[in-house]
């Protein structure tokens, strides 16, 4: 008798368009799934005198808690089953779905209790009508000489700093303070081609002036090019009608709070004390991230919706070069993970290059 049965998985569907299935995994189907848990086991302990791999079935349950190895024999068993049931049930999932197992006894079969957010109901606003109004609204891209020779008066005054510090390593009688007043007084020293040879791999001050001019005009095209891309989401956003389930928020609030860790960490503070120093708890920090959080999740889903009706997703050539290279330079990120965020960030890319094309 198939375990996928009309009485044995029942699905409830509620208003924030998620399904909770919940059913029970019979003792047959939980067995076939016992060797694979218990070689799991075998090759993840480590004990004395047990080459991993090898570790036979009565050590295992010496040093493994019958709730443990039903765990994984359970979670096996629900892997295994999870895609017939959603085809069974004609369920439309997106994301991943969140998993508990509600009786979890030995020598019982196993309840669960599966909640996965349906694919949202989203209705697009005429995204191609309003990319082609806000880009007759974009201008050229300027720069002001005014704005190369500030940045070259920073390069002067930097260059002047460190040979400074170079000096005060050989004169270290005279004051910090002494020093400081000298260098506020003292008009920077004028860029010449040995520094510029010293500080990049051009020849010529010439050179350079070019090659800074390039780039702060190449960073006004940047900003301006991210606030057009915004502005078009927003406007397009502003006509889509979206149906987003709380799953697909709480994930990007985890998304979110996770590149906060990692930046404040960066700055070399711990996230607590950093919290404590801005006076705030997490939980009030995510309260005022969620706006921002389903919005940035409802752009996603919009940027999927036009990549999928447009046909604009990447090759999969460039996706795996750029997946390749990514794993290079963090190879102990998850390969899966890494080809959705690389095939995402593309196919986005592809979007916006799309809707900047409208005329």
């Amino acid at each position: 008798m198939s375990i996928i049965t009309e009485n044995n998985i029942k699905v409830e569907t509620n208003e924030q368009n998620e399904a909770t299935i919940t059913g029970t995994l019979s003792l047959d189907a939980l067995e076939k799934h016992r060797a694979d848990a218990l070689q799991f086991f075998s090759e993840s302990l480590s004990l004395d005198g047990f080459r991993k791999g090898n570790i036979p079935e009565e050590v295992i349950k010496k040093n493994v808690s019958e709730t443990a190895l039903l765990e994984e024999i359970a979670t096996r068993t629900l892997n295994e089953l999870y895609p017939a049931i959603i085809q069974e049930k004609k369920l439309e999932v997106f994301g991943r779905p969140e998993v508990h197992f509600t009786k979890l006894t030995p020598g019982n079969p196993v309840e669960f209790s599966i909640t996965t957010p349906l694919m949202p109901t989203v209705e697009i606003a005429d995204y191609k009508k309003i990319a082609k109004e806000l880009n007759q609204t974009k201008s050229e891209i300027t720069l002001d000489e005014s704005e190369v020779e500030r940045a070259l008066l920073e390069v002067r005054k930097e260059l002047d700093k460190r040979e400074n510090e170079e000096k005060a390593k050989e004169t270290p009688e005279e004051t910090s303070a002494e020093k400081k007043d000298k260098e506020e007084e003292k008009e920077p020293s004028p860029l010449d081609d040995e520094k510029v040879q010293k500080i990049s791999s051009l020849k010529t001050v010439e050179e350079f002036t070019q090659s800074v001019r390039e780039d702060l005009k190449k960073h006004k095209e940047n900003q301006a090019s991210e606030k057009h891309r915004l502005a078009l989401m927003e406007k397009i956003l502003e006509g889509s009608t979206i149906t987003l389930p709380d799953l697909i928020i709480e994930s990007e609030l985890q998304s979110m709070m996770a590149q906060f860790t990692a930046d404040v960490q960066a700055s070399g503070l711990k996230v607590e004390d950093y919290l404590k120093q801005a006076g705030k708890t997490e939980e009030e920090l995510l309260k005022e991230w969620r706006p921002h959080a389903e919005n940035r999740a409802k752009m996603q889903l919009l940027l999927n919706k036009i990549a999928t009706k447009e046909e604009l997703a990447p090759k999969k050539e460039e996706v795996n070069h750029q997946v390749s290279h990514l794993l290079e330079h963090n190879p102990t990120a998850d390969k899966e993970r890494a080809e959705v965020y690389v095939e995402t960030q593309l196919a986005n890319a592809n979007v916006f290059t799309f809707l900047e094309n409208q005329k």
